[in-house]
């Protein structure tokens, strides 16, 4: 079927890989509703959140961190890889990186050790 071209991923994944693509990812969210599977992961192992992360697609990462995807939880199919938020600030993603930073202050969660507020 459409799983070997599309490599695993979800529409939420396709959404992560363009620009124009995350525009969607809030409305797809909302379609989509409690059937949204944000964790889904592709074939290599990421989640759409991690996809959005490592292309710099601030707004559909805000859009996803709210429908609850995981910014901390490790990629690769063997569960060792970056978290969307380490794939950020490696790829000096700043926009994504302050997503995740004002998510987290919101919250309580201390920046780690030496990281600037952006």
């Amino acid at each position: 079927g459409g799983e070997v071209t599309t490599g695993g991923a979800t529409a939420l994944h396709v959404c992560g890989m363009s620009r124009a693509g995350e525009m969607s990812t809030a409305l797809l969210l909302e379609a989509l509703g409690a059937d949204a599977d944000v964790e889904a992961t592709d074939a290599w192992g990421y989640t759409p959140l991690q996809r959005h992360a490592s292309n710099n697609l601030a707004v559909g990462a805000q859009a996803l961190l709210a429908a609850g995807a995981s910014h901390t939880r490790p990629s690769g199919l063997e569960g060792r890889g970056d978290s969307a938020r380490a794939l950020a600030r490696r790829f000096r993603h700043f926009a994504t990186l302050r997503v995740f930073q004002q998510f987290e202050l919101e919250r309580g969660i201390p920046l780690p050790e030496g990281e600037i507020e952006l």
